[in-house]
């Protein structure tokens, strides 16, 4: 079975759904089929090339058994509403081409940007028959609502129209969360068979249970047991929120025991550092680049870790980080809706804690409290341990994707 795979991210950048991606390959490859990759160049999180890639209108690799194939896009390096649409857009142009030269596929899993890459990708496809698993991770325009990027109704119908008929192209769905399948069926009108609840998964394995909190990353910053460390882990974006720390950062300046870091890079990067800076916040620091062999000594040396989503988000977006976050054995502290599917796992884990989004003072007040009292810690972590084990492992679910793509690639089902 020939096999093609579009993926807005792919490694070496240090994203899950990057992950994801690749391991969908590799396991493909593994079961016998032949496999195509088609990716943008590598420039995630801070939106500028990696070395060893060049601006080319494509590059083609050949890596763990299957064909790598990077195409032309432009760059967003300020991460602004009109550069990710411009990437999306011409990501979306390539790949297409890139497609067209391929002789035709059995299948195509699809884990690309929503409305224009994989509305372009789909409306082709869809012409020239071929099945489409399209991997949902946002649902748009809801994800949007509250991130001021709306102006007007119009715009909200359009994206949404144009979302539906993406997904009405496709055999089937997969979604990261329950709630999105719940939304999709209801609101897209899409028959419940067709929507399948497939979470991004991590390899559990670079998670060591025995990570030591005081491990070389504390000590390479010179820092103590005693002060309580608080630390997101992740891409500095508009759409992270990371700006709720330096807001929470002012409210505990008069606390030299409790520290927050930001390990990561990524489009506000640069004016975190102005304002930390401006601000002399001598309790908020930025640490640059978080490359993917970091993350557990990162995330183990950490007493809380910290998620966030600016405004009222979707209640079905679910922030992959998540996984790597309760994998890490350590509490969680997500700014974020109750209804939202993150709030609604750390509830039923008991793995941390739900704080409305977007307010640094019950951040602050959260921290505080901890940091006089630790004893609720190490339970909350292995019980965020023991629930992404259980629920987001690789070893459970790149099975079921794989199975599902086989089994509708060899059907072939008419359209």
């Amino acid at each position: 079975m020939k096999i093609f795979i579009i993926s807005c991210v792919f490694p070496p950048e240090a994203l899950t759904t990057a992950s994801t991606s690749a391991d969908v390959a590799e396991e493909m490859v593994r079961r016998g089929h032949e496999v195509i990759v088609f990716a943008p160049f590598p420039n995630r999180p801070s939106g500028c090339l990696m070395d060893g890639y060049a601006r080319k209108w494509r590059q083609i690799e050949y890596k763990n058994g299957y064909k790598l194939v990077h195409t032309w896009h432009t760059l967003s390096e300020r991460s602004n509403f009109f550069s990710r649409t411009s990437e999306n857009i011409s990501f979306g142009l390539t790949s297409t081409w890139q497609i067209l030269k391929e002789k035709s596929p059995d299948i195509v899993y699809m884990n690309t940007w929503p409305l224009f890459s994989q509305n372009l990708n789909s409306w082709f496809l869809k012409r020239a028959g071929v099945p489409m698993v399209s991997s949902v991770q946002d649902i748009y325009p809801e994800i949007l609502t509250g991130n001021d990027l709306l102006k007007s109704n119009w715009i909200y119908s359009l994206i949404r129209r144009a979302n539906i008929r993406h997904l009405h192209r496709c055999s089937v769905i997969t979604t990261i969360s329950t709630g999105m399948m719940r939304l999709l069926i209801k609101d897209r009108a899409l028959p419940p068979e067709r929507v399948k609840y497939i979470p991004n998964w991590m390899d559990t394995s670079i998670f060591l249970s025995n990570q030591p909190q005081n491990g070389p990353f504390r000590q390479k910053l010179g820092v103590g047991s005693e002060v309580f460390l608080a630390i997101f882990a992740g891409g500095l974006t508009m759409a992270a929120g990371v700006n709720l720390y330096v807001k929470v950062a002012e409210k505990l300046f008069h606390r030299t025991d409790i520290r927050i870091l930001l390990v990561g890079d990524g489009s506000v990067r640069e004016k975190l550092e102005k304002d930390i800076a401006s601000l002399q916040l001598k309790n908020l620091q930025v640490i640059y680049p978080l490359r993917s062999g970091q993350v557990p000594q990162v995330q183990a040396a950490a007493d809380v870790l910290l998620l966030s989503l600016s405004g009222e988000m979707s209640q079905s977006a679910a922030p992959s980080k998540l996984i790597a976050y309760m994998l890490s054995g350590r509490p969680v502290i997500a700014s974020i809706s109750a209804k939202n599917a993150v709030g609604q796992i750390l509830i039923e884990a008991d793995a941390g804690f739900v704080l409305p989004p977007d307010d640094p003072q019950a951040v602050a007040d959260l921290l505080i409290r901890l940091a006089e009292d630790r004893s609720s810690l190490q339970r909350l972590g292995e019980n965020a341990r023991r629930y992404a084990k259980d629920n987001f492992s690789k070893h459970v679910l790149l099975p079921r994707l794989a199975d599902l793509l086989e089994s509708i690639g060899s059907s072939k089902p008419s359209f």
